[in-house]
């Protein structure tokens, strides 16, 4: 029955006024939600699991289709690589992240150029 449910309200919220900027579908046991700018590029695809946390990876876009980061989530924490690049895809900063908390080296970068690291 929840799963009939939960399907209905993916089902509704892909309804929209002639225009799609959200889709959310049901694959497997996962909410997969694709966002879009007003040209009809990628904004952002992730997903969520079925209490409706962030769970597996993220990508946000550039209206040029590049990508602006790329983030990995477990039930709703922070967990595994985080990348953020600069608008000609160059990366500027990798994180890493364990059950919500800081671990590993980060990376900062400037110019392509390894600028700084932090050990957590």
């Amino acid at each position: 029955m929840r799963h009939l449910i939960l399907m209905t309200l993916v089902f509704l919220s892909t309804i929209g006024f002639g225009q799609n900027k959200e889709v959310t579908t049901l694959e497997d046991d996962r909410i997969k939600k694709v966002t879009y700018y007003e040209d009809g590029s990628i904004r952002e695809v992730g997903y969520f699991d079925l209490e409706k946390r962030r769970h597996g990876k993220w990508v946000l876009y550039l209206e040029n289709g590049n990508r602006k980061s790329v983030a990995s989530f477990q039930h709703g924490l922070k967990d595994g690589e985080w990348i953020i690049y600069d608008r000609y895809s160059n990366i500027v900063c990798r994180m890493f992240y364990k059950k919500g908390e800081k671990v590993g080296t980060w990376e900062i970068y400037k110019n392509g150029e390894l600028a700084q690291q932090r050990i957590y």
